[in-house]
C-alpha cells in the first residue's frame, strides 16, 4: 500500500490525510494516467447539391385577395378584349368568338393569325385555372 502511495503522490495525485482503501487509489491513478478520450469532434454537414432547376416561386398566402389575381392575370383578359372584372361566363362566350375568329383553318396562310390563335387559347387556359382555384 505505501508502493501505491509513492506512486499517486509522484503524479501529483493528492491523497489527503486519509485512509483510503486500495482500490480507491488504483481508481484515482487510472482516472489521471488515463483520463477519458474526449468525444470526436462532428464532421461538418455536407452541402446540398444544387439542383439543376430554380425553386418555384412562392405560392400567395391562403388568404391572398382574388382581386390580386385578377390584376396578374390581366393581360389575359385583354387579349380576350374582357375587362379584369369579367367572370368565367364572358371568359367561355370571349374565347368561343375570339377563337373561331382568329382559327388557323379561316385564315389559311396567314402567320400573324395563328400566333394571335395562340395568345387566345394562352389567355383561355390562365384565365379558366385562375376560375377553378378560386372557386374552390
Amino acid at each position: 500500500a505505501e508502493d501505491l502511495r509513492n506512486l499517486c503522490g509522484a503524479h501529483g495525485i493528492s491523497l489527503g490525510h486519509s485512509n483510503l482503501s486500495r482500490s480507491e487509489m488504483v481508481q484515482r491513478l487510472v482516472k489521471t494516467l488515463w483520463p477519458p478520450k474526449p468525444d470526436p469532434p462532428q464532421p461538418k454537414p455536407k452541402p446540398r447539391p444544387h439542383s439543376y432547376y430554380p425553386p418555384p416561386p412562392p405560392k400567395p398566402p391562403p388568404g391572398a385577395s382574388a382581386a390580386a389575381g385578377r390584376l396578374r392575370l390581366a393581360s389575359y383578359f385583354q387579349v380576350l378584349q374582357l375587362p379584369p372584372s369579367a367572370g368565367i361566363d364572358d371568359v367561355k362566350k370571349a374565347y368561343r368568338r375570339m377563337a373561331l375568329k382568329h382559327h388557323p383553318d379561316k385564315n389559311r396562310g396567314e402567320q400573324d393569325q395563328k400566333a394571335v390563335f395562340q395568345k387566345v387559347a394562352e389567355a383561355y387556359e390562365k384565365l379558366s385555372e385562375f376560375f377553378l382555384d378560386n372557386t374552390k
